[in-house]
């Protein structure tokens, strides 16, 4: 393999001393130099040598020289470039200097912080946009502007590698060098840099910080796709989904500024950066885009849509993509604002009840309460005006919605609720209101819902009382809810232990001994998930078709069926697009049966980002698509999603109050994948005092995932440490013994078996076990 810092080292060594390598991109390797002769740390860019050879050092030389004479606050400079021998014929190795910016990028801060304030996402807009400007007019185009290329430090941000795509842009003028190097980066590429056309000017560069204002403000780009086809695909065909449906604090003005950035056609965009700023802050507000014919590039971008399609790439239902245009036949039923007192638990509690209620009446799909409630967050989604409950349902593809209030107190109940179409604009095409005493709350919901849908259908027949695929009894019914919020929040823990009130008070409460099952799986206590499977499988006919549907699946997979379960996902998924328990549990399956079934993990990472689009906080799909990337040896996305984790789980620090802590087993997997020491030797101190679980799947996601034996048998050993339980420091042993003998060390594994026997703690069940 050739060694480019040595390569580096002597072709400048006497100007440059190449320390380290700190980051590597699709075109070139950085490392971080010390600059002898102004005594100063610089970012020494090197061009890999695919790209040099397709480009030639005469047109680089000459396009960076342009770009050298950009000198504004908010670019990052360049101090230098060159051709220095390589050793190899042909081309040498182009480089260029920039400063080294002890800050971090905004790459860095979105991991962080998924979202920034309103007023900082604004500041950094307004800079970004003002260097942008200063290049356009002295004639030079980014071609790369994301998150990862804007610097802050300071409190300002600073654009780097500007107009470096220009310098590395192949003669012919297209997007791909001769060796096929994608110039751009997908997720914020203009849909006619995508398509590959000649000239671009700056509507291109506003385009893609149109992007990235948008991910500032709603924590994911406007489109997100796992190919890079089916993100051009998008960017040139599907509109943007709202910003205010993802970050509803977000101004008016805002959202139409990021809209007009966002527009297909560079005719209609803003045309420069102070215009588009003048419209996010509201001074100024363009006139309507006119409607004008389809440019080349979009058919262009639509073959490739085709293409990417039969390769079965281009689906609707891919990650962060669009759910499907709203249907009449889909309904969200939004979280009821509350007045007086809430003994129950219905402000979010009604989204179950009443979805539950409406579904498979007539033709009706109700949105996943749960996709909805985890999208609104934690304090589900305050009151909501119908304007803002119309973009919610417009995310998940629903036509209809339904809001509500409820009013309690002294023992009596009022319910009222209007139902809306979402292509009829913010009048109700529906109202009904029922009251009674609290303990008739179930006659009170079927009467709302029959009320609803007869005045708007005349539907009312078709339903069955929400007791009968619930349960009649209000404390089982408070548990049951109790349990559901635990679970929206991974407090896993807490939603068996309300599910197991709720069956004790109605021990054929099926649903409730379904999801107790799901969140049991959650904390590897499979006793619990296998009977409580059972007990909801008894009582099936208290549950609705989709609930029987999902529990057919759950079933099989746990038995091994791994293909009859993902079958019956799939068709889940296609009758319920928004059902996140259903993609969930697809991934999972594919996730955990494709390799014993010859298909790779990573092929369940379109399903896991389907349930972070419906989902964008929840851990889980995270913990996997960070395997995922430790197993395709991605080190830089292991490190950049799990401190996306821990930015929002917050520090584990409860590791022995609990079961399982997987924000420990993440942060070891990161420590060891990385191979930061220090971090390794911090993971290792806590998990001594982490459960015999903790330690168990940790040395198992650092061995599968990470590939590093060295650091799965000190984790071992930590579990056949003599404080542990017997059964445990077996468990340590067979792994400890498990893991040399798959690093060939069948002498030391044998060795181990033999000490294993011999102790005599453990008697004949250790020699048992081995």
């Amino acid at each position: 393999m050739i060694d480019l810092r040595s390569q580096l080292q002597a072709a400048l060594g006497e100007r440059y001393e190449a320390l380290r390598e700190i980051g590597r991109g699709g075109t070139a390797v950085v490392f971080l130099a010390h600059d002898r002769r102004h005594h100063r740390a610089v970012a020494l860019k090197v061009l890999r040598p695919e790209v040099a050879a397709a480009i030639g050092a005469e047109r680089f030389l000459r396009e960076i020289r342009i770009v050298a004479g950009l000198q504004h606050p908010h670019i990052l400079p360049l101090h230098d470039s060159g051709e220095a021998p390589s050793g190899a014929p042909g081309v040498g190795l182009l480089y260029y200097v920039m400063p080294f910016v002890e800050g971090e990028s905004l790459r860095h801060r979105l991991n962080r912080e998924g979202r920034l304030p309103l007023d900082a996402a604004l500041q950094i807009a307004r800079e970004v946009a003002s260097a942008l400007d200063f290049a356009h007019a002295n004639g030079v185009i980014h071609r790369d502007v994301k998150p990862e290329n804007v610097l802050l430090y300071g409190g300002h941000a600073v654009v780097a590698d500007f107009g470096v795509a220009h310098a590395v842009e192949p003669a012919d003028g297209g997007t791909r060098t001769a060796a096929g190097i994608v110039l751009g980066t997908p997720a914020y590429m203009s849909p006619e840099q995508a398509a590959g056309e000649a000239v671009l000017d700056g509507r291109s560069d506003l385009y893609s910080l149109g992007c990235v204002v948008y991910e500032m403000l709603a924590g994911v780009p406007p489109f997100v796709g796992t190919a890079a086809r089916e993100l051009m695909a998008r960017h040139a065909l599907e509109p943007p989904p709202p910003l205010r449906a993802a970050r509803p604090d977000a101004p008016g003005a805002v959202e139409y500024g990021v809209a007009r950035a966002l527009a297909k056609d560079p005719s209609d965009r803003v045309s420069t950066g102070a215009e588009f700023v003048a419209l996010l802050s509201g001074r100024g507000r363009a006139p309507a885009p006119a409607r004008t014919a389809p440019r080349m590039w979009v058919a262009a971008v639509a073959a490739v849509a085709a293409v990417a399609a039969g390769a079965g790439l281009w689906r609707w239902h891919t990650a962060g993509g669009e759910p499907p245009p709203a249907a009449s036949g889909s309904i969200a039923v939004m979280p009821f604002s509350v007045s007086g007192t809430d003994s129950l638990g219905l402000r979010s509690g009604m989204v179950n009840l009443l979805s539950t209620k409406l579904d498979g009446a007539g033709d009706l799909r109700t949105v996943d309460p749960r996709a909805l409630l985890g999208y609104l967050g934690p304090d589900a989604g305050g009151t909501l005006d119908p304007e803002r409950a119309g973009r919610v349902a417009e995310r998940f593809g629903a036509g209809l919605y339904v809001l509500g209030d409820l009013f309690e107190l002294g023992g009596r109940l009022r319910l009222s609720a209007s139902l809306y179409d979402a292509h009829r604009g913010t009048a109700p095409i529906a109202k009904a209101s029922a009251e009674g005493e609290t303990g008739r709350v179930f006659e009170l919901v079927d009467s709302v819902a029959a009320q609803l849908l007869g005045r708007w259908g005349g539907k009312e027949s078709q339903f069955t009382a929400i007791a009968a695929v619930t349960t009649g009894s209000l404390p089982a019914l408070k548990a049951y809810l109790e349990g559901e919020s635990a679970f929206r929040g991974g407090r896993f823990d807490q939603a068996v232990d309300a599910f197991q009130r709720a069956v004790a008070e109605d021990s054929s409460f099926a649903l409730a001994w379904y999801r107790m099952s799901v969140a049991a799986e959650w904390l590897t206590r499979s006793d619990v998930t296998v009977e409580a499977a059972e007990h909801a499988a008894r009582h099936a006919d208290r549950l609705s078709e989709h609930d029987r549907q999902l529990l057919r699946a759950f079933r099989a997979a746990r038995r091994g069926a791994g293909a009859e379960a993902e079958r019956l996902y799939r068709d889940i998924t296609a009758a319920y697009p928004s059902d996140v328990e259903a993609w969930f549990q697809l991934a999972e399956t594919i996730f955990h049966f494709g390799p014993l079934r010859g298909r790779p993990a990573a092929d369940s990472r379109e399903a896991w980002e389907r349930v972070l689009y419906f989902e964008p906080n929840f851990f889980a799909p995270m913990v996997h698509l960070a395997r995922i990337a430790a197993l395709e040896g991605r080190r830089e996305a292991v490190d950049s999603i799990v401190r996306r984790i821990a930015a929002l789980r917050g520090r584990s620090a409860d590791t022995t109050a609990t079961v399982r802590s997987e924000s420990l087993e993440l942060e070891t997997l990161r420590a060891f994948v990385v191979g930061d020491s220090t971090a390794e030797a911090e993971a290792l101190a806590r998990l001594e005092d982490a459960s015999d679980v903790t330690l168990a799947l940790s040395t198992w996601a650092v061995a599968s995932y990470g590939r590093r034996t060295d650091g799965a048998m000190r984790i071992a050993r930590e579990l056949a440490a003599p404080t542990r339980a017997p059964s445990s420091r077996i468990i340590g042993r067979q792994l400890a013994g498990n893991l040399l003998s798959s690093a060939g060390h069948l002498q030391a594994a044998r060795r181990e078996a033999e000490a294993l026997a011999a102790d005599d703690s453990f008697g004949a069940a250790a020699s048992a076990a081995l």
